[in-house]
């Protein structure tokens, strides 16, 4: 029996992918930040990627112009320099995927010309934010509505972001869909070994995070709280004495500050893409018990239910934050039972391998839609 062809998917980075192989050869840190690519293709897609599209050409200083203009104009730049450099690659192609929208943006206006004829595949990362952020400028939303029209498939990892991406671009519920996220349960899972120290811990990059109200929170309670973020997510905050914060923080060391803690809090301003949804898996994986404020990416697709895999707080409550914080610490028995439950879900529901089969469905699906509509 003739041996099905493999599809061809290009995958589009924000940042070069070289230099974190070279911080250490770990596959768990490559497969992680490579979103499942090394995974891929044993569900017959050869999957590939290229770091030459950050290099300066002749082309960059043009383009960083026209980043600069879209800037102005749109509110986010529109960099052509990766998708001209790797133009070459691309023909070569069957299908296009972009982790996230920065990259993408390049590839829906080029897609919406004509100039990129195969299909488009684009993560959307808080794209349903910025776009709820111009319902003002008609102009501006109409042009997004005009390039993502033209992008076969748009993925998120919120359900209430499917519906504002919907709702905002005027598209039909067959060109978004929803895929929970995954992690590694392999890498991220329970320590025997390592007892919990007298901390909690709070992780957690993106400008969605909370610290404010965490910080109201816990301040004179009696426990120590270590926080990982970016210096920037703490910017006029005032940092009680009872917590300790990093910023640089390998993705090796992360796993053993998981292992350290007592329990996790992920405090996220409401928000309706996946802010907090990664260290939230993670920390599940991980068997502890999660406090995790309930927005609108948190409430529907990932199986969270109140004191049996997490406790689910109203963002920005200080007050119910608090509760739940003296709640795990008075009954350490369970954290024990919340984390175990934890595990289990994302074990079973939310692992590294459920996403990137889901991820190589859609690479198949659009593939084979975009044969049917050459043979019409």
């Amino acid at each position: 029996m003739k041996q099905k062809r493999k599809i061809k998917v290009l995958y589009l980075y924000n940042s070069p992918r070289q230099v974190i192989q070279r911080k250490g050869n770990f596959y768990y840190e490559q497969n992680y930040a490579f979103y499942g690519l090394n995974s891929i293709r044993k569900f017959g897609i050869k999957a590939k990627y290229s770091d030459k599209g950050f290099q300066n050409n002749i082309f960059t200083f043009i383009c960083k112009r026209l980043s600069n203009i879209t800037l102005k104009i749109f509110g986010v730049p529109i960099d052509l320099n990766q998708v001209i450099v790797l133009s070459r690659i691309i023909r070569k192609t069957d299908i296009i995927f972009a982790t996230a929208q920065r990259c993408g943006y390049p590839l829906a206006v080029l897609k919406y010309l004509g100039i990129i004829k195969i299909p488009v595949v684009l993560t959307s990362i808080g794209l349903s934010e910025y776009l709820i952020s111009i319902q003002g400028k008609k102009q501006t939303l109409k042009f997004f509505r005009k390039i993502f029209y033209s992008v076969d498939k748009i993925i998120c990892y919120s359900m209430k972001e499917k519906k504002e991406l919907i709702k905002h671009l005027s598209l039909s519920s067959h060109k978004v869909e929803f895929i929970p996220f995954g992690v590694d349960t392999e890498y991220f899972s329970p320590v025997d070994n390592i007892k919990p120290e007298n901390f909690i811990l709070s992780i957690g990059a993106d400008s969605q995070r909370d610290f404010k109200t965490l910080f109201q929170a816990i301040k004179d309670l009696p426990i120590k709280l270590t926080v990982i973020t970016f210096p920037k997510n703490l910017r006029g905050l005032n940092i009680p004495e009872n917590i300790k914060v990093f910023y640089k923080i390998s993705f090796y060391k992360i796993k053993w500050f998981y292992a350290k803690s007592q329990f996790v809090i992920i405090p996220v301003q409401d928000n309706s893409y996946s802010g907090g949804t990664t260290s939230l898996l993670q920390s599940m994986a991980m068997a502890k018990a999660v406090i995790v404020s309930k927005t609108g990416a948190i409430r529907q697709g990932y199986s969270l239910r109140d004191k049996f895999n997490c406790l689910l707080v109203r963002p920005g409550d200080i007050a119910e934050l608090r509760k739940a914080i003296l709640y795990l610490i008075d009954n350490p028995d369970e954290c024990i039972r919340i984390g175990k439950n934890a595990r289990k879900t994302v074990e079973n529901k939310y692992n590294l391998n459920n996403y990137v089969k889901t991820l190589s469905r859609i690479f198949k699906d659009v593939y084979e839609e975009n044969r049917r509509r050459k043979r019409q």
